[in-house]
């Protein structure tokens, strides 16, 4: 995926968390953003034509067309002037400068620390970031240093020390910071560590890896999430429930999809109906929304039946009614979906 689409759909399935003082959420009213807190009262009025979350402190927002970033205050920390953006990740944040429309990486200051040189760039994570420079990829570090080639077929972060790679022979495996590999290719599809352990598929079932290689839960689902707040939600038999890391049932197969913990509850659907369930897979919010996306902060966007979307905090109560699209910035970064 290009850092455009990364843009427009953000990262995998959950948000990186914010700092507790800058428990701002984007929201519009009348065609224009702003943020609100977690009790829905305006922060930031709306007056941006996007935004995304904050992050660390600074929130991207768009104006009169171009990107820059703002303090929880409302004030430009870097004043509107890209053409494209990502939030802050580990200290850094692409950006792509007109008006050649290359990527680099500034600091909180927007001071560019690795120049705008590279067609495209990924948002650094373990201390890394991919990036593509006359159609080659490969990584780079804080400094710009290049770390390691990026082969054909490797994720676009490293999670934990590792990333999955595939071999010529379209076998799945991972690799540490130097290209080394240190879990042969083994497996139809691998998933990024969390938690220390990582989904795999072999014999087109799935189970979960450890950072030796070992298979800590035997392949036997038929499909699996990332460990989040020490459980993983798994497909068995059509339904879903959740394992903890031995791979014992936390709660047995019961839904028709569950999404990934965050703050204690997971977003699960049932008859066709989004709610959120606690870790014993009691709904503390009644299945009731067409679609459901993570907590954050303590709050959670919801999609109703009738196509808004709604903030609502873990007690289930609407503290901003409607807004027109999740997040111009970043779409439905953490949607539950698979």
């Amino acid at each position: 995926m290009s850092v455009i689409g990364l843009i427009m759909l953000g990262s995998a399935l959950s948000f990186s968390p914010a700092r507790a003082e800058t428990a701002l959420f984007p929201a519009s009213q009348e065609g224009q953003w702003g943020f609100v807190d977690a009790r829905g009262r305006w922060v930031i009025a709306p007056q941006y034509q996007a935004a995304g979350k904050f992050v660390n402190g600074l929130a991207r927002a768009q104006s009169l067309g171009k990107w820059g970033y703002l303090t929880p205050s409302g004030r430009w920390a870097v004043k509107p002037w890209f053409y494209q953006a990502t939030d802050f990740s580990e200290g850094f944040a692409a950006v792509m400068n007109p008006p050649a429309g290359r990527w680099g990486f500034i600091d909180e200051k927007g001071r560019f620390k690795l120049p705008p040189a590279y067609e495209q760039a990924f948002p650094f994570s373990d201390g890394v970031a991919k990036v593509c420079e006359d159609g080659a990829w490969f990584y780079v570090s804080p400094l710009g240093a290049r770390v390691m080639i990026s082969p054909e077929g490797t994720e676009d972060a490293f999670h934990e020390g590792l990333i999955a790679f595939r071999d010529d022979k379209s076998f799945w495996g991972y690799q540490d910071h130097e290209g080394k590999t240190v879990i042969a290719p083994q497996f139809q599809w691998a998933g990024s560590f969390s938690e220390s352990l990582a989904a795999v598929q072999r014999d087109n079932q799935w189970g979960y890896v450890d950072k030796t290689g070992q298979l800590r839960i035997l392949p036997r689902f038929e499909s699996a999430r990332a460990f989040r707040e020490g459980l993983a939600s798994v497909q068995l038999k059509d339904l879903w429930g959740v394992v903890s890391p031995n791979g014992k049932w936390a709660i047995e197969p019961a839904f028709e999809r569950i999404g990934d913990f965050s703050g204690g509850l997971a977003a699960a659907r049932q008859n066709n109906r989004w709610g959120y369930i606690d870790r014993s897979g009691r709904w503390v919010i009644s299945p009731q929304y067409a679609m459901a996306w993570n907590f954050e902060n303590g709050l959670a966007l919801a999609q109703t039946q009738q196509g808004g979307f709604v903030y609502l905090n873990a007690r289930g109560k609407t503290v901003w009614p409607v807004v027109n699209n999740p997040h111009p910035a970043q779409g439905a970064a953490s949607r539950v979906e698979r």
